[in-house]
């Protein structure tokens, strides 16, 4: 048996072949060859057992395949050979897994890995070469729910591990799906350190976070300097106690979800908090991309320190998705964008700009989906701006809507026109608007003169005093736009035209030919949302390409932009023949 330092293990891995395999290693103190879950107690100690197999060389409970036999009581099972062992029986109770080069591959049975010693964690992949864990059937449980949450006792890194002698990355991964049912005690690391990655197609992951210390963090994904993880969900569910942070201390992380159901919810030691871009001494960058399926967490916050960068963003473009914060959603100090393309989002108090940070950005755009809110407000201490992008959202806000208005930061409300128009807010109670409006009409959006659309709608539950308005106008629009603004209600009036064309020009190269008549039949019968563009075939901006459309192009036919051309001879006929067949077919939902 022979004792290793933290500096020796690597050289002690090189020279490992040419001389006699011990029966166990006993490795004391903070241990660089763990890399894991270290401890300040100079008695901390972790017995290796190391995977030779010299058994069948796969199956895990094949005892000849360890050097000190099956791992058990106080030892960490170590695998650095780059062998796949197989799990489909229970293999009982141990210390911890330890990944350095290989992987796991667990199809029943169960596996528990309590990392009763502060020493070694329950879970880790302290290598560059890497390894993984995949599990489709069985159990696996990583950590010690007796433990507490103020030390590392049980702690798992999908990845290296960062600790008081310096960073000490390791790249990992761990794969689960079918029915398949892990749990993590403690807090799960994605990484601490290197490169890590979790993907969940199906099953439980139940992640429980014990006791209390000043995080109640269950969850972190690319925690500490230079790490980073990504955590993808297409199926199965994922239950995080405590808090979840994404993007923590310049670390960068990532949540892909694109199906399932992942909550963040309350426990004793934490609220449920997601925070994407955290604590940051230095720069922390977090992002979560939700393209489908469920998420629950009691509190958002986005990019919640003064260095910190947070993009949340959800659509449908993997299928039906939905947001539910039954708490605070807030962007505070750093770099905040909270993006709403699609799906259904519901949220309680909503402050976007709580106070001025470093970076000091923050936006809140709104271009698709049904979204609800409690309350609303933008630009409390930091500058900050909401953008309603188009007319394909609904927006509701069930209590008051405060844009600029509590404190002295700078306000922009962005307002983009489609051909649709524009998605108003409608509120319940009061809107009290302070700062500089913004309107932009798109190339290929066209308006008239004259033409006015609604942008909030106060008071609709008859309880509040209704709006107050002191927007002013962006400088560009200037002499373009007229603010109309009422008791209740709050206008924008065109004062020119904007893109104004020839109708039935679809490529808008002046002309209103065949070339246009061919975008139109390509496009008929594509109806919104999105609502298709006149670039789309829709000339007269409703929802829809169809024989309306048609009949505008045709009365156009010939036309040029500097006055009257004769057809072409070839370009008429094939407007003609086209008559015939205009009506038939299927109408189609656009994607």
């Amino acid at each position: 048996m022979q004792r290793l330092t933290h500096r020796s293990w690597e050289r002690e891995q090189r020279v490992r072949a040419d001389r006699p395999v011990t029966n166990r290693l006993v490795l004391f103190g903070v241990c660089a060859c763990l890399a894991v879950f270290t401890s300040t107690s100079a008695s901390a100690q972790a017995i290796l057992d190391v995977w030779t197999g010299n058994g069948d060389g796969v199956d895990w409970a094949d005892s000849a395949n360890w050097d000190g036999g099956l791992p058990g009581f106080l030892v960490t099972a170590a695998i650095t050979n780059g062998d796949t062992v197989s799990i489909s029986s229970d293999v009982g109770t141990m210390d911890g897994v330890l990944i350095s080069d290989g992987h796991v591959l667990q199809t029943g049975g169960s596996l528990v890995a309590s990392g009763g010693s502060p020493a070694t964690g329950s879970l880790s992949f302290p290598s560059n070469t890497g390894g993984s864990y995949t599990i489709t059937a069985g159990t696996a449980t990583f950590g010690d729910p007796a433990a507490g949450n103020g030390g590392r006792d049980g702690w798992a890194s999908i990845g290296g591990e960062s600790d008081t002698d310096g960073s000490l990355p390791g790249n990992g991964e761990f794969n689960m799906s079918g029915s398949a049912a892990v749990t993590f005690y403690n807090r799960l690391h994605v990484p601490r350190s290197g490169t890590g990655v979790m993907n969940v197609n199906g099953g439980t992951l139940d992640i429980q976070l014990n006791g209390t210390d000043q995080y109640n963090d269950g969850l972190a994904i690319g925690d500490q300097a230079g790490s980073v993880g990504y955590f993808n969900v297409t199926a199965g569910t994922v239950n995080v106690g405590g808090n979840a942070r994404v993007g923590n201390w310049q670390g960068t992380g990532t949540i892909n979800l694109s199906g399932g159901t992942f909550n963040v919810v309350d426990t004793a030691g934490g609220i449920g908090q997601l925070s994407v871009g955290s604590e940051a001494d230095g720069i922390a960058q977090g992002t979560v991309n939700h393209t489908g399926g469920v998420l629950t967490t009691t509190e958002l916050l986005i990019a919640q320190d003064n260095d910190s960068v947070g993009d949340y963003t959800i659509n449908e473009s993997d299928g039906p998705a939905s947001l539910t914060v039954t708490g605070l959603t807030s962007s505070r100090g750093g770099a905040g964008n909270f993006n709403i393309q699609g799906g259904t989002v519901s949220l309680d108090e909503t402050v976007i700009g709580v106070n001025a940070g470093t970076k000091s950005n923050h936006t809140l755009n709104i271009s698709g989906g049904n979204v609800d809110i409690r309350k609303l407000e933008i630009a409390r201490e930091g500058p900050a701006s909401l953008s309603v992008i188009g007319s394909d959202a609904t927006i509701d806000i069930a209590e008051d809507f405060d844009l600029g208005s509590t404190g002295s930061a700078l306000a922009v409300f962005n307002v983009t026109l489609d051909n649709g128009g524009l998605s108003p807010i409608n509120v319940q109670n009061d809107a009290t608007l302070v700062g500089t409006i913004d309107i932009e009409v798109p190339s290929g959006v066209s308006v008239s003169s004259g033409s006015i659309f609604d942008v909030v709608d106060a008071n609709i539950g008859g309880l509040g005093s209704g709006l107050t308005s002191l927007l002013t106008l962006d400088a560009g629009d200037v002499g373009s736009w007229d603010l109309i603004v009422t008791a209740n209600k709050l206008q924008i009036q065109a004062l020119v035209d904007f893109n104004a064309g020839l109708d039935g020009d679809a490529n808008g190269d002046g002309w209103v030919d065949g070339l246009d008549y061919l975008i139109w039949a390509g496009n008929y019968d594509t109806i919104g949302p999105p609502t298709p563009g006149i670039s789309d075939g829709n000339f007269n901006g409703d929802n829809a390409v169809d024989g309306l459309d048609y009949l505008i192009w045709a009365g156009n036919f010939g036309q040029h932009a500097s006055g009257t051309a004769v057809p072409e001879p070839g370009t008429l006929a094939l407007a003609v023949m086209a008559v015939a067949g205009l009506f038939v077919g299927r109408r189609r939902t656009r994607q």
